[in-house]
């Protein structure tokens, strides 16, 4: 099992508990995901948590030995900013669904006037 200090920037206060509590509000992000009327908020959270922890990717990626191939900068970045298009994405969808309602369904189709 790594340390936390390799996860973790030395500078950043109680290490381990970052560590932790990054992965908890992982988790509630996923799991309001799931719920209709929070995927607006839980992409939002999502994307405030994937800025705040790009720093210690960087960490990681630099200070880091024996790395896997993705875990490396470059790849690493590239996947961090798919992700965080994914969430924004969500965030933005979320919000203009919830702007037009939640009885916002299309025009029914007039079949009267498609009958020859």
């Amino acid at each position: 099992m790594p340390t936390s200090s390799r996860w973790c920037p030395t500078w950043a206060p109680a290490p381990g508990l970052l560590v932790t509590l990054t992965g908890v509000l992982e988790l509630a992000g996923a799991a309001g995901m799931l719920v209709r009327a929070l995927v607006p908020w839980a992409g939002l959270g999502l994307s405030a948590l994937l800025v705040a922890l790009f720093p210690a990717n960087v960490h990681l990626a630099l200070t880091g030995d024996d790395l896997a191939w993705w875990d490396e900068l470059v790849p690493r970045t590239f996947m961090q900013g798919v992700f965080l298009a994914a969430t924004v994405t969500v965030t933005a969808l979320g919000f203009a669904a919830r702007r037009r309602g939640p009885t916002a369904r299309p025009a029914p189709v007039d079949t009267a006037r498609l009958a020859p």
